[in-house]
């Protein structure tokens, strides 16, 4: 119902799909292109900006989008976790009770983030009281660095960057993304 509205909505509904098509999947090779160590193709970006400009987007959206994925490889050390020669756009068939489904994984890979614990340490002994001579534990915060295997969907959602909303079909994407990985 809601795409049936969305395109009442939008009477060029078929030139918007492709555009934003056109945008996930330039967007998709610049990012493949950082994960390989190959930089940013400036190129890729321009051709994104083409589109941005052509529908009424701020022509920055495209370079945004890079600086933002960059700070998400740094800020969480992303590793991208290979199947063959290939670390982006996997193809994946599975079966889950009975029924098969082929999909495309983005980006298998492993992430680090920190982790707050508590946790006791001894400190010493108690010098006075009721507990004098026993060891001294303490409870302390430390930051522990974990390590995830994820997998991640790019999201491109071209005409709605404003938005910044999540749908709850990207969540079941990624539930039966990770099912299948599994």
């Amino acid at each position: 119902e809601a795409i049936e509205r969305w395109k009442k909505m939008h009477p060029n509904w078929p030139e918007l799909l492709n555009a934003a098509s056109e945008y996930g999947t330039l967007m998709h090779l610049v990012f493949e292109k950082m994960l390989l160590g190959q930089g940013v193709d400036l190129g890729l970006v321009a051709e994104m900006e083409v589109i941005a400009l052509r529908y009424g987007k701020n022509p920055d959206m495209p370079t945004k989008d890079v600086l933002a994925f960059m700070k998400f490889l740094k800020d969480y050390n992303l590793k991208p976790i290979y199947l063959g020669d290939q670390c982006t756009e996997i193809m994946l068939p599975y079966q889950l009770q009975g029924e098969w489904m082929c999909m495309t994984i983005d980006l298998p890979c492993e992430i680090e983030f920190p982790e707050k614990k508590k946790t006791e340490v001894h400190e010493g002994e108690w010098k006075r009281g009721d507990k004098k001579g026993q060891p001294k534990m303490v409870e302390r915060t430390v930051i522990e660095t974990s390590v995830m295997k994820c997998v991640i969907d790019f999201k491109s959602n071209f005409f709605e960057k404003d938005v910044k909303s999540y749908y709850e079909a990207h969540e079941f994407q990624l539930i039966g993304a990770r099912r299948a990985v599994e």
